[in-house]
């Protein structure tokens, strides 16, 4: 292919920012460029750009440079499911100014352009997101939610004409923006921070123009002014600056995240060992109990000490963390050519978080945050707690004490036991009109509660355990709840279908799951007044966990201590993100949080 003349060409402005990490001379980006053209086996390349002028200003005129790489690669198209190839050009353009650089690249992955960043690292979050002024319109974001129970919402998309505005702003702590879409001084924009992209809108444009544009985005990087809009989310830190102040105290593990991309990237589960007598390793696929055992381990929150957590340990670098599995080194997954190690997946994928002893601060997707709310949240979680002395008397959840101690006569039983923390919930709840036990298969809550004449819906979540104030016994019933915060705003038709299915007993008992109804009632006839009282506007909602191993008072001593600023157990940080987290999620719903506990 002939030598290119860059004003032949077009680009669109959508390009991957990139800061300078050490000086990389003409000769060395042009060997790294060589490198890229081999990796990603270009065929007939043309005579590589390097570093030629681009023009930023025209008035005074300001230069930048460009370098261009351009080739033929061949490639499956995706509708041909691998029995068709096509002939496609592919390029990388880098333009370089002041310390910064855009990359736009054409039918060539990040992998292929890695000698880049020996030179190079991606804008980082809080700078990227600094492009957009106090004045942008923001019209799209997607967020993720730095949710410490991994169940229920883990993201967020909105869609508006004005989101700084319209957007609620209740726990806006804890949720990350990853992309943003805005018309920001009739300029229509859109950023992905974890891409470190930046896209304007509209047709393509010469080099020069390119060069104009990426100056003026380069200017608002440098100034790195964060507007008021983004300065509500979760606040970006520097990773090597915060790093050497905090201490990891405990490990979260994203397993649902962890089994949907295993799950996207078609892998298979592996393990590895030597069989007796023999040098070469066998790699059988790992059976489903073995996988269910591996994700259950990963479930359980870790606290770390030195560095080590039971499982393994950290691996701090210059700008990220990553983990060592060494409990489960022997488990890899395959793609059908080659067996990935499960440490290196979780940390390509940045499939954890780490807590601090700061309870403000929190690594997640690859980086660090501080919610500067958080530790003034204590006093809403302190005002959600209610001791309930009959809890402290609870021996059970349900019916069995243990799986090794069942009760010796379920079968016969038409009440819960007086100790299990059902009844306590029950009796708790006595005075409403409706109860209805939802332990079932699609199960809502433990119990659902209905008064008619303060127009209230409740969802109990109840969990029993040894009395603590450790995070790992709470993080079960809270993410119960908040998985199903959704179900508070059901449909009265939704509701009528599950009490038609409440006309039986609990499993293996004669337990009625309705617990409490006015006499005489059909099911049918309270279906249909249930239902009424939900088609009520002024419905009232409550979401309730009932913890037997919680006290009020000693959350409360341990919270209390911790807004002062005195010092706590290292579960008490997990503690308030997991607390703060489920009354944040209940405020946006305006639902009431409630947490019943031992006084």
């Amino acid at each position: 292919m002939q030598r290119v003349n860059l004003k032949d060409f077009s680009f669109t402005r959508s390009f991957v920012f990139l800061r300078q990490t050490k000086r990389v001379k003409a000769k060395q980006l042009r060997v790294m460029l060589k490198e890229i053209s081999v990796r990603s086996e270009l065929e007939n390349a043309a005579p590589i750009v390097v570093r030629h002028k681009v023009l930023l200003t025209a008035l005074p005129p300001n230069y930048g440079s460009v370098s261009f790489l351009l080739g033929e690669t061949v490639r499956a198209p995706t509708f041909a499911n691998g029995t068709l190839q096509e002939r496609v050009l592919a390029y990388v353009l880098l333009i370089e100014a002041g310390g910064y650089a855009a990359m736009q690249l054409r039918h060539l992955g990040t992998i292929d352009v890695e000698p880049l960043f020996l030179g190079h690292s991606l804008v980082p979050y809080g700078q990227i997101t600094s492009v957009l002024t106090n004045g942008a319109n923001i019209l799209k974001l997607v967020s993720k939610i730095i949710n410490p129970a991994q169940s229920g919402l883990t993201g967020r998309a909105y869609e508006g004409n004005s989101l700084q505005n319209e957007m609620p702003q209740f726990g806006s702590g804890k949720t990350i923006p990853r992309s943003l879409k805005a018309n920001d001084n009739g300029a229509v924009i859109s950023v992905t921070a974890s891409a470190a992209r930046i896209t304007a809108y509209g047709p393509a444009v010469d080099i020069d123009q390119v060069g104009m544009w990426f100056s003026q985005i380069r200017a608002m990087l440098t100034n790195n002014h964060r507007s008021t809009f983004l300065s509500r989310f979760a606040e970006p830190i520097d990773f090597a600056t915060a790093m050497p102040n905090l201490t990891p105290s405990l490990i979260v593990f994203d397993t649902l995240g962890l089994q949907t991309k295993i799950e996207q990237d078609r892998l298979v589960w592996r393990r590895k060992f030597k069989k007796d007598n023999q040098r070469k390793l066998a790699r059988p696929v790992a059976t489903p109990q073995m996988t269910d055992f591996l994700i259950g381990q990963l479930s359980s929150n870790a606290v770390i000490k030195n560095g080590d957590f039971p499982l393994g340990r950290l691996a701090v670098g210059g700008s990220k963390i990553k983990v060592e599995l060494d409990a489960f080194r022997n488990f890899t997954l395959f793609d059908g050519k080659k067996d990935v190690a499960l440490s290196a997946y979780i940390n390509s994928k940045d499939l954890f978080s780490v807590y601090f002893d700061s309870p403000d601060h929190v690594y997640m997707s690859g980086g660090i945050y501080r919610d500067s709310g958080i530790v003034g949240e204590t006093l809403s979680v302190i005002a959600a707690l209610q001791g309930l002395p009959t809890l402290a008397l609870a021996d059970r959840e349900k019916i069995d004490i243990s799986r090794d101690n069942p009760h010796p006569n379920k079968g016969a039983l038409n009440n819960f036991p007086p100790t299990s923390v059902f009844t306590i919930a029950e009796d708790k709840y006595q005075n409403a009109d409706y109860i209805f036990c939802d332990d079932l298969g699609d199960e809502w809550a433990d119990h659902i509660a209905v008064h008619a004449a303060s127009k209230t819906l409740t969802f109990i979540h109840s969990k029993h355990g040894k009395p603590t104030t450790g995070a790992s016994s709470l993080h079960e019933v809270v993410g119960q709840a908040l998985k199903n915060m959704g179900n508070l705003l059901c449909m009265p038709a939704a509701m009528g279908r599950k009490i038609a299915g409440y006309n039986c007993s609990y499993h293996g008992t004669n337990i009625p799951l309705v617990r409490r109804a006015p006499p005489g009632l059909t099911i049918v006839q309270i279906e249909d007044r249930i239902m009424q009282i939900l088609s009520d506007n002024l419905l009232r909602r409550e979401a309730v966990l009932c913890c037997s191993f919680l006290s009020a008072a000693d959350v409360s001593n341990q919270l209390t201590k911790l807004k002062n600023g005195q010092p706590v157990r290292s579960h008490i940080r997990q503690l308030l993100w997991l607390l703060s987290y489920f009354v944040a999620a209940c405020k946006e719903l305006s639902v009431i949080p409630i947490i019943l506990c031992r006084p």
